[in-house]
């Protein structure tokens, strides 16, 4: 199977996952590296922040650029009412 770029939708849980069980120190910053071979280099940076009873933060980061935009237009539901504020 081919390889993906890096998705930084899964480097938040996977930092969260090794800190969780062990495997990262908390704080520790993880570098995800992906998509070499399919001609989309990605580098993420993901770090998970702990205590004893739970994970306090996650912070994701790394370079993107964009390759597509999309636009949803819906028609207008009659059951929705909108209120002036």
């Amino acid at each position: 199977m081919p390889e993906d770029p890096a998705c930084s939708s899964a480097a938040g849980p996977l930092a969260a996952h090794l800190v969780r069980h062990g495997l990262l120190a908390s704080g520790t910053e993880l570098t995800i590296s992906q998509g070499e071979s399919v001609g989309r280099p990605s580098t993420l940076h993901a770090t998970a922040d702990a205590d004893a009873d739970e994970i306090r933060a996650i912070t994701v980061g790394g370079g993107m650029c964009l390759i597509g935009s999309g636009r949803l237009d819906l028609p207008p539901d009659p059951e929705v009412r909108t209120v002036p504020v």
